[in-house]
């Protein structure tokens, strides 16, 4: 624990670990699978988003169904808010169609996520209010701004409607570029 903010040795206690994390996949899991393990401030602060990260990053299907079993072995929600991370980073800028029914799952039972994640997933709910948080004023620039990106980072053109008004009725040039920039993506669909 003494060196969970130390500079070199948390990076290579992650090198350590990534590097089995294909060919001994099980024995990693299997090494979570203590309770206790993933108390320690080495592995919240260093390992987990980063495990998490790369088996969704690496998307095969066995990889996603790892990303399930590392969410069904979280025994806490810090834990679970360090691994949803992990993916979250994983799949920006990326759609979350075609995700594993065990992963759907998984994901439901840690909460879903965050809007932006629910919105690549295709929520139909989490889509209808991310546009109007969009359109809101009261919501704050940045996570305005985050909310448009996504937009035009996955196929859902029943955004186009809020991102022209955006660029015709806004005044903030960020989220003016904002929309402009997630745009691009259609082709006169509207």
């Amino acid at each position: 624990d003494e060196d969970a903010a130390d500079v070199h040795l948390p990076l290579l206690l992650w090198w350590a670990v990534e590097s089995k994390a294909d060919a001994d996949r099980e024995l990693v899991l299997e090494m979570l699978e203590d309770k206790s393990l993933w108390q320690r401030p080495i592995v919240q602060k260093h390992l987990l988003s980063r495990l998490m990260r790369r088996y969704a990053l690496a998307g095969a299907r066995k990889d996603l169904l790892t990303c399930a079993k590392l969410l069904s072995l979280s025994p806490d929600k810090a834990s679970t808010t360090q691994l949803m991370q992990g993916f979250e980073e994983a799949f920006k800028g990326r759609s979350l169609s075609g995700l594993p029914a065990e992963l759907s799952e998984a994901l439901a039972k840690a909460g879903g996520g965050s809007i932006t994640l629910n919105v690549r997933q295709g929520n139909a709910d989490a889509i209808q209010q991310a546009l109007k948080m969009i359109t809101d004023g009261k919501t704050p620039t940045a996570k305005r701004v985050e909310l448009i990106q996504v937009f035009g980072e996955v196929d859902l053109p029943q955004s186009l409607s809020t991102l022209l008004s955006v660029v015709e009725q806004s005044k903030d040039e960020s989220l003016q570029m904002a929309a402009l920039t997630a745009l691009q993506r259609y082709s006169n669909e509207g």
